[in-house]
């Protein structure tokens, strides 16, 4: 008989999702905290449009901070970390795209950390995460890259090279809100790229691992969801498919809730690559699990967990050939690269990525080159 474990983390505690429920759901969630002076981390694309000003009817004493929140650079996360200390804000608001909400997360880490130079913020962020100190955070995604559901975030030092990531309950958002109006002036390039990082969170972590009953369904259905309905939801108009397409990705990980199987698992491949093709070669987060996705299945299919996990999920998703190539195609029909020529990475870089990655995670190299189609170049 199969054992395993659920488990529901100390960390999000409401997810708010419908149609123009934004507003609403910010002042329940204000109230909930006994919160009145929120700071409000705000994607430069929405400023001046009417998502700004219904975050300003909510507000009766908060303020909003815009910026490039771009890779979040320590510098960016200080200075955002210094505008909430010195305006004594009791909340954090995040809408935007994961760099915003990364930024949130991180200015939060930094007070509570009592991090006050952007030189100290990665060297704190390999020490044990704070017990006490975080502010309430209220995520409001306009992608799905699925930073308002983590625990984590990321930090890229480019000038260093270095990009670092800290993890911690505290972390977490404390609500999300779901509201596909929100999305209005999101480029679809963006919008689809993260969806397509959101059916790789789907995919390779159901294949990685050993069956359990509760994360392969909703990981099943987060990816059937995302292949039906991310192309129709190009578009911003199309609110209905963007709720799905919000939901579906929020399946992907389904935190709070978190499950354990016996059985093993194996190495998440394009998860791993994507730090180093981020802070290395500039790849976003959009492009790196269209580039990866494919071959970490292939290699991941040479094991006899993997290939009966993908032989699995192929009957549930109803697909009539084999799941990286499937996975190849749907990128393509995006208008997204899957190979390195396609991205624009040259074999020098990929070989930086492949030693560094191996080095970092205790791979073989070998293998990070393969899932990275360095010998297509």
């Amino acid at each position: 008989m199969m054992q395993g474990l659920i488990e529901f983390l100390p960390t999000i505690r409401r997810i708010h999702h419908g149609h123009g429920i934004m507003a609403q759901a910010l002042r329940d969630e204000l109230a909930a905290q006994g919160a009145r002076k929120p700071l409000v981390l705000l994607a430069r694309a929405l400023l001046g449009t009417a998502v700004e000003t219904r975050l300003r009817d909510v507000m009766e004493d908060g303020l909003i901070h815009s910026t490039s929140f771009e890779e979040v650079p320590p510098a960016v996360v200080l200075e955002a970390a210094r505008v909430a200390r010195d305006a004594e804000v009791d909340a954090v608001i995040a809408v935007g795209g994961g760099s915003a909400i990364d930024t949130a997360k991180g200015l939060r880490f930094a007070l509570a950390s009592g991090v006050d130079d952007a030189q100290q913020l990665l060297p704190a962020m390999n020490r044990p995460s704070p017990a006490k100190g975080w502010l309430p955070l209220v995520a409001v995604p306009t992608t799905l890259s699925g930073a308002e559901y983590t625990r984590s975030f990321s930090v890229n030092d480019r000038a260093a090279g270095q990009k670092r990531s800290h993890m911690g309950s505290g972390v977490s958002a404390t609500a999300i809100v779901y509201d596909p109006t929100v999305t209005v002036a999101t480029p679809e390039a963006l919008w689809l790229g993260t969806g397509f990082v959101a059916l790789d969170h789907a995919i390779e972590v159901y294949v990685a691992n050993a069956p359990h009953p509760v994360a392969d369904a909703l990981k099943a259905e987060s990816a059937a969801v995302l292949l039906a309905k991310l192309a129709a939801s190009r578009h911003a108009e199309a609110e209905t498919a963007r709720l799905d397409c919000f939901l579906a990705g929020w399946m992907a990980d389904h935190s709070p809730l978190r499950t354990r199987s016996t059985g093993g698992g194996a190495t998440p491949w394009s998860h791993v690559l994507a730090y180093e093709l981020a802070a290395l070669a500039g790849i976003s987060y959009t492009v790196t699990a269209s580039l990866t996705l494919g071959n970490s299945l292939r290699l991941l299919a040479e094991t006899r967990l993997g290939a009966s996990r993908q032989q699995q999920l192929a009957v549930r998703l109803g697909l009539t050939q084999s799941l990286p190539d499937a996975v190849d195609e749907y990128a393509r029909a995006l208008g997204m690269p899957t190979t390195p020529a396609e991205a624009g990475l040259s074999a020098a870089q990929l070989e930086a990525v492949a030693q560094a990655c191996a080095a970092r995670a205790a791979l073989e190299v070998e293998k990070c080159r393969r899932v990275l189609g360095a010998g297509a170049v």
